[in-house]
């Protein structure tokens, strides 16, 4: 079960929208480079206390971009950053440490991503020319 919460109104021009069936946020806008202004990040911590994720969430919120947080925590510091939260529930698990967080993290996006992208030939590049422009 996942749960999804529209946070905010963005004023950049990004626009999280909810997507059918599935319910899921996703962004769409922007441009490439530097300049965030009109991005959006995409940040997984399952605690949403990470202190690399925050520094990152901080830095990318402080540029302008929307971000969009995966946690377990709809409570927790990165969701309060956040535009849009999605909210991985993973309590009671016998997994070690955050296994379980990550692996159903890893299958969510993977799937939002192949939804998206499926019927973009230019995916791929386009993808490539916008990743991790904040390290």
């Amino acid at each position: 079960m996942v749960s999804c919460c529209k946070r905010a109104t963005t004023t950049s021009g990004l626009r999280w929208r909810t997507t059918a069936p599935s319910s899921l946020i996703t962004c769409s806008g922007g441009t490439a480079g530097t300049d965030t202004r009109g991005d959006g990040l995409v940040v997984i911590s399952g605690s949403g206390e990470t202190p690399v994720a925050l520094h990152l969430a901080r830095l990318a919120v402080g540029f302008g971009a929307d971000l969009l947080a995966v946690t377990t925590r709809a409570d927790s510091t990165l969701a309060r950053l956040a535009s849009a939260v999605i909210e991985v529930p993973t309590a009671g698990t016998g997994q070690f440490g955050g296994s379980l967080f990550e692996q159903s993290a890893l299958l969510l996006l993977d799937a939002v991503v192949l939804d998206l992208t499926g019927s973009q030939s230019d995916a791929y590049a386009l993808m490539h020319a916008r990743h991790a422009n904040l390290q």
